[in-house]
């Protein structure tokens, strides 16, 4: 078997050759991406689908190709082309594809609710560079608008849509929710008086009265009984007695049942409770309560009313 050392020296070279001479060459330039002889824009349109059924878009694609030394303006955002509504915008800055050539693009997707044939009018676009500005426009397209079903009567048992019909507006479930409401709330008002006069009532029952007012109250008991219009002094005299002696008993803390009048005002002269004042008039009311309980004497109006004053100066003045 013959061998070939030559061969296998120029086969890489061929090789590499061919590597070379195939990476150089570039690819050839696509014609969408080129402008017009002599002509500074270009302006092409595009639909995505042709046919959309109710419910989906069909994306319009405007793509400009201009010079880099021309600005191009878009129309403002619309929210309808024609008879159909715009439901997004969006689109592409400029780019550069080529020696001074730029793209920009611009696209809608568009809808309708409503079958039927479109046609989707012309966009226009500003264009400007150092000569002024001039306007171009895109191109028409249609649009055809679907229904799900084509044929709407071979589906059984589905029926066109009805006109709205006007219902009366019922206001008898607000109506019953505000009264419930209110009456919530005045069961709740209610509830809280409740539980407000609970608390004070109980609180009075819990703090102690005080000697003095009790004494004082008692007094004005007394008054109550009209003992005085039906002369009846002498239990007058007693009852109002037997109170100066409960308070002083309540008040210090004094046996007053258990003493004579001698003996409570022997203590008193020691000053363990009372003041030169109050001495004075506890002595003075005692030694006219004895004379009617002991030595039989018939007061009369004035001096009951005399007694009761000093009882209650006493009372007012040693609390």
């Amino acid at each position: 078997m013959k061998r070939f050392p030559a061969f296998r020296q120029i086969l890489p070279v061929v090789l590499a050759a061919f590597l070379l001479t195939s990476c150089g060459k570039k690819p050839p330039p696509d014609p969408r991406l080129e402008l017009p002889p002599g002509e500074k824009v270009s302006v092409m349109t595009e639909l995505s689908r042709p046919t959309i059924h109710l419910g989906e878009d069909a994306r319009l694609t405007i793509t400009v190709l201009h010079r880099d030394d021309v600005k191009v303006t878009f129309p403002d955002e619309e929210k309808k082309i024609g008879e159909l509504t715009v439901v997004r915008r969006g689109g592409t800055g400029p780019s550069r594809v080529s020696e001074g050539v730029v793209k920009e693009t611009l696209w809608y997707e568009l809808s309708s609710d409503i079958p039927d044939q479109y046609i989707v009018p012309r966009i226009r676009i500003a264009c400007a560079d150092i000569k002024g500005e001039s306007e171009y426009l895109s191109g028409t397209v249609r649009l055809k608008v679907v229904r799900t079903v084509d044929d709407i009567s071979a589906v059984k048992g589905l029926r066109d849509i009805k006109r709205p019909v006007s219902m009366r507006k019922n206001y008898g479930r607000l109506f019953a929710l505000i009264g419930v409401l209110l009456a919530l709330l005045v069961l709740a008002e209610i509830v809280c008086i409740v539980i407000r006069r609970h608390r004070r009532l109980r609180a009075a029952e819990e703090e102690p009265v005080p000697a003095n007012i009790k004494a004082l109250e008692e007094l004005r008991r007394i008054e109550g009984l009209d003992l005085l219009e039906k002369k009846q002094y002498e239990e007058y005299a007693v009852l109002v007695s037997s109170v100066v002696r409960g308070y002083i008993r309540e008040r210090f803390s004094v046996p007053t049942a258990e003493m004579t009048t001698e003996e409570f005002t022997q203590r008193a002269d020691k000053g363990y409770y009372l003041t030169e004042e109050c001495q004075t008039i506890a002595r003075e009311f005692f030694q006219q309560s004895d004379e009617v309980k002991f030595a039989a004497h018939s007061p009369t109006e004035e001096e009951c009313a005399a007694l009761v004053e000093k009882a209650v100066a006493f009372i007012e003045k040693s609390c």
